[in-house]
C-alpha cells in the first residue's frame, strides 16, 4: 500500500516537474492569453511573444516568474500604449506581486476580480482611460504597498474598504472624476507616506481620522470641492513635508495644531474660504520654504513668527484682508525670493531692509494703504506699488512737498 502511495506521489511530482520544465503554470499561461485577447492595439509589440505555440510563458516579454515555483509574479507593461480593456482573467494570476500597465489607452472598468490578487504589492494603472467605480474588492489586497490609479476617468466614491490596506505606503488617485466624501476609513492606512487625490470632485471635509497617518509625508488634495474645516488632528502629521490643499472651499480658521508640523516644507492653502487671523504658529516650522495663503479671507497682522524662518523662499498672502504693517523682521529670512502682499489693507511704510534682501526677485505690495517714499533699492516695476495713493518716488512719480508732509 505504501509503495502504491509513493508511486502515485512520484507520478504527480513528475507531472508537475515536466509541466514546469516546459514552461510556466498552464492555467496562468491561459490567463495571459485571455488578457492579450482583450488588447485591441499593441503598437509597440509588447505582447508579440505571447503566443499559444510558445510553451514557456516565463520567457515571454514583460513577464517575470518565480524561478522556484514557475508562478508569474510580475507583469511589467509600462509604456506599451495599448488599446483595449483589462480582462477579468487577470484575477487568475493569484501569485502576482506587481502589475504595472502605466501609460496606455486602456478603457472600461477595473474588474472586481482584481481583488483575487491577494499577494499583490504594486498596482500601477496610471495614465489610462479606465472608467467606472473603483471596485470594493480592492480592499482585499492586504499586502499592497503602492496603488496608483491616477490620470484615468474613474467615477463614484472611494470605497470604504480602502481602509483595509494596512501596508499601503503610496496612494495616488489624482486626475479622475471621483466624487463623494473622503471616507473616515482612510485613517486605517497607518503605513501611508503619500496620499494624492487632487483634481477630482471630492466634497465635504477632511476626515478627522487623517491624524492617524503619522507617517504621511505628502498630502495633496488641491482642486476638489472640499468645503469643511481643517481638522485639528492634522497637527498629528508630524512627518508631513507637503500640505497642498489649495483651490477648494475650505472654511474656518487654521488650527493652532499646525505648529506641530515641524518637517513641513510646503504649505499651499490659497484659493479657499479660510478666515480669521493667521495663527502665530510658524516659529516651529523651521523647514518651511513655501507658504501660499492668498485668496482667502484672512484678517489681522502678518504673523511675526514668519521672521524666524531662515529657509523661507516664498511668502504669498495676497488677496486677503490683512491689516497692520509689513513686519521689518521678515528681513531676517535672508533667502526670500518671492514676497506678495498685494490686495490687502496694509498700512505704514515699506521697510527698506526687506526690499534690500539679496535674493528677492519678486515683490508686490500693490493695492494696499501704504505711504511714504519707496526705498530706492531693488529693481521692481511700477505695478508692484500701484494702488497705494500715499506711495511716491521711483518707479512711481517723485515725492512732492505735499506727499512728504502727509507721511
Amino acid at each position: 500500500m505504501v509503495s502504491l502511495f509513493v508511486i502515485a506521489a512520484s507520478l504527480l511530482w513528475s507531472h508537475w516537474y515536466i509541466d514546469f520544465a516546459q514552461g510556466c503554470i498552464a492555467a496562468e499561461k491561459d490567463a495571459l492569453l485571455k488578457v492579450k485577447a482583450q488588447i485591441t492595439e499593441d503598437p509597440t509589440m509588447c505582447l508579440v511573444s505571447w503566443r499559444a505555440s510558445s510553451a514557456d510563458c516565463c520567457k515571454w516579454s514583460r513577464v517575470t516568474c518565480d524561478p522556484d515555483t514557475g508562478h508569474i509574479v510580475e507583469l511589467y507593461l509600462r509604456n506599451c500604449f495599448f488599446k483595449g480593456t483589462i480582462s477579468s482573467s487577470v484575477g487568475k494570476l493569484t501569485k502576482l506581486k506587481s502589475l504595472n500597465v502605466y501609460f496606455s489607452k486602456l478603457n472600461g472598468s477595473l474588474p472586481a476580480e482584481i481583488g483575487s490578487l491577494e499577494r499583490l504589492e504594486v498596482l500601477e494603472l496610471q495614465i489610462n482611460q479606465l472608467d467606472g467605480e473603483i471596485p470594493s474588492s480592492i480592499g482585499r489586497l492586504s499586502r499592497l504597498r503602492v496603488l496608483d490609479l491616477s490620470d484615468n476617468r474613474f467615477t463614484g466614491s472611494l470605497p470604504a474598504s480602502i481602509g483595509n490596506l494596512k501596508a499601503l505606503e503610496h496612494f495616488r488617485v489624482y486626475g479622475n472624476s471621483l466624487k463623494g466624501t473622503l471616507p473616515e476609513s482612510l485613517g486605517g492606512l497607518t503605513a501611508l507616506e503619500t496620499f494624492e487625490a487632487y483634481d477630482n470632485q471630492f466634497r465635504g471635509g477632511i476626515p478627522s481620522s487623517i491624524g492617524n497617518l503619522t507617517k504621511l509625508r505628502i498630502l495633496n488634495l488641491y482642486s476638489n470641492q472640499l468645503n469643511g474645516i481643517l481638522p485639528s488632528t492634522i497637527g498629528a502629521l508630524t512627518s508631513l513635508e507637503m500640505l497642498v490643499l489649495h483651490s477648494n472651499r475650505l472654511r474656518g480658521a487654521i488650527p493652532e495644531s499646525l505648529k506641530n508640523l515641524v518637517e513641513l516644507e510646503t504649505l499651499a492653502l490659497f484659493g479657499n474660504r479660510l478666515r480669521d487671523f493667521i495663527p502665530d504658529v510658524f516659529g516651529s516650522l523651521k523647514k518651511l520654504q513655501f507658504a501660499t495663503l492668498s485668496d482667502n479671507r484672512f484678517r489681522g497682522d502678518i504673523p511675526t513668527s514668519l521672521a524666524s524662518l531662515d529657509k523661507l523662499v516664498s511668502l504669498d498672502v495676497s488677496r486677503n484682508a490683512m491689516s497692520g504693517q509689513i513686519p521689518e523682521a521678515l528681513a531676517g529670512s535672508s533667502g526670500l525670493s518671492n514676497l506678495d502682499f498685494s490686495d490687502n489693507q496694509l498700512s505704514g511704510v515699506i521697510p527698506m531692509k526687506i526690499m534690500a534682501l539679496p535674493e528677492l526677485r519678486y515683490f508686490n505690495v500693490s493695492n494696499n494703504r501704504l505711504h511714504g517714499q519707496i526705498p530706492q533699492v531693488g529693481r521692481f516695476s511700477a505695478s508692484a506699488f500701484m494702488g497705494n495713493p500715499g506711495l511716491c518716488d521711483a518707479p512711481l512719480p517723485p515725492c512732492t512737498a505735499s506727499s512728504e508732509e502727509s507721511t
